[in-house]
């Protein structure tokens, strides 16, 4: 395949030879392969394919076949998302809003959501629905919980508890806190901190489940241990 001029066929074959996966290890053929991968992405990228361009921009932004080069990353990310590449505008989101550009990066994930992508939506949801006069996808609740729904069952485990806390207060669907605190104890067991915290305090007020401050302790902590804040003050308290 890589010798008919395929990226993936490469890449792929680079993978095996880099960790060595039914040949023996070579890391300077893989290096060779990936390097014969990247051409064949920017050609695929100049040619309108959004995958092509969101595989070169993996390569620059981890030198995967060539020089690491940020900029040149962001770049073909930016094209890929303009194609309609909804990894490609998540991977900018992340990207701008660890540059603190909240607006911006909410816009990526906004383009993500609305193209069906689960993760997008989760991201979306974890800076707000509404940032600075900005109303994504027309800040329709119940598309965002029908979103939350497809990232839960497809095991994306902050999709849970997001539709969680859609269920605990009624928004974009009708209030169900049995169905939220499910969501929680799937979100948490699922390795969500989130989902933790949140079941730590249904645990804490005894809300829907038995009164335990022990497994509220134990969750706040977990949720904390994982830098969330509010886990802390809720052990300080």
């Amino acid at each position: 395949a890589c010798d008919s001029g395929s990226a993936e066929g490469c890449s792929t074959l680079a993978s095996l030879y880099n960790h060595g996966r039914g040949v023996e290890r070579n890391l300077d053929k893989a290096a060779t392969l990936y390097s014969r991968a990247v051409p064949l992405y920017s050609k695929a990228c100049d040619a309108g394919d959004a995958e092509g361009c969101t595989n070169l921009g993996r390569s620059f932004e981890n030198g995967i076949g060539v020089p690491q080069n940020q900029p040149q990353a962001a770049r073909s990310y930016s094209k890929a998302c303009d194609l309609g590449s909804a990894d490609a505008c998540i991977r900018l989101g992340v990207e701008v809003e660890q540059g603190k550009d909240k607006t911006e990066a909410a816009i990526f994930y906004s383009k993500a959501c609305d193209a069906g992508t689960a993760v997008g939506c989760n991201h979306l949801n974890d800076l707000g629905l509404a940032i600075e006069g900005h109303c994504f996808f027309g800040c329709d609740h119940a598309l965002a919980a029908k979103f939350y729904a497809k990232a839960c069952n497809d095991a994306t485990v902050a999709g849970c508890d997001n539709l969680g806390l859609d269920y605990e207060d009624g928004t974009g669907v009708g209030k169900d806190k049995d169905r939220a605190l499910k969501l929680y104890i799937k979100a948490c067991n699922g390795g969500d901190v989130w989902g933790c915290y949140h079941l730590g305090l249904r645990y804490q007020k005894g809300d829907g489940i038995e009164k335990n401050e022990q497994a509220a302790w134990e969750n706040f902590d977990r949720a904390c241990s994982q830098g969330i804040r509010e886990g802390c003050n809720r052990l300080k308290k």
